[in-house]
């Protein structure tokens, strides 16, 4: 049963990438096919990103925003240091 649930999850994602970003590699070379179908994921997970971003207003915090001190580090949010 274990198995059953990752394999409906990768599924899903599957069907939402094709539906988002057709389901057709243009490139020729394997290389570049590879590349094509890893860039479709990473938008992928980009609008995935934005869509929760924005549904749970969350505002992002971006590291030169931040007043910092001469030498000091910007802080890691708890979440991302997990």
């Amino acid at each position: 049963m274990d198995r059953y649930h990752k394999r409906s999850n990768v599924e899903s994602t599957f069907s939402a990438v094709k539906r988002k970003f057709g389901d057709s590699v243009i490139s020729k070379t394997d290389t570049a096919m590879v590349n094509e179908v890893l860039c479709k994921f990473l938008c992928h997970n980009l609008t995935c990103l934005i869509q929760e971003q924005e549904t749970l207003g969350i505002t992002p915090i971006f590291w030169k925003d931040e007043q910092l001190a001469d030498g000091e580090k910007p802080a890691i949010l708890p979440m991302i240091a997990q």
